[in-house]
């Protein structure tokens, strides 16, 4: 699954052509994508790797006061084999809800992860992941579920179509460190909880 992952992640960093004075930027936003994958498996569920992938990009790029915005990202993401609009268009929120890419960081992304996120603005940022060895003759994801390690029962496989799962949203409180996190005015995708996209 980390294989995978990183491949993701990898073309996905090619397509955008990051900055060249942020050397570390991809090892970055592996380590925090890599420690989701890893250790948050309630994000995963019934939600597409990719999705994690592009919201650790937008994470680390806000708290290295790097611009890039998730319509940049979204537009890189769709060059990629083996992608939907569905997958940044209708992010599963809690059960029932449904919002985009942009919501579902917003709303529970970042809340679940901001104490682990703001660590990398820190002068002691966590020690970066290894880097899978990646075989560049496979692209995109495997016909069969793949078992994330440690994840209690939590596989990776194609995204087919939403499905319920436990509510996970609870929102807390922006303190000034966290609302520098937080995706603000950019021109796709509901930003407020309240406005989310139901289907029954």
């Amino acid at each position: 699954v980390y294989r995978l992952a990183y491949l993701r992640l990898n073309t996905l960093c090619n397509h955008l052509r990051l900055p060249s004075d942020h050397p570390q930027l991809e090892a970055i936003v592996w380590t925090l994508f890599q420690h989701t994958l890893g250790n948050e498996y309630e994000l995963m569920r019934d939600r597409h790797l990719d999705q994690i992938m592009m919201c650790s990009m937008y994470a680390i790029c806000k708290v290295k006061n790097i611009d890039l915005r998730f319509k940049t990202i979204v537009t890189a993401y769709k060059d990629l084999p083996n992608t939907s609009q569905e997958t940044f268009k209708h992010v599963l929120i809690k059960e029932g809800q449904y919002d985009s890419i942009i919501g579902f960081y917003n709303l529970v992304f970042m809340q679940r992860l901001k104490t682990n996120i703001l660590q990398y603005a820190s002068t002691r940022p966590p020690t970066l992941s290894p880097i899978p060895q990646v075989p560049r003759s496979s692209f995109g994801f495997p016909s069969s579920p793949l078992r994330v390690p440690g994840g209690n029962n939590i596989y990776v496989s194609p995204l087919k179509s939403p499905y319920k799962t436990d509510g996970l949203l609870s929102p807390t409180k922006l303190t000034p460190r966290t609302r520098i996190l937080v995706s603000i005015g950019e021109p796709f995708g509901h930003l407020q909880g309240t406005r989310c996209k139901s289907r029954n």
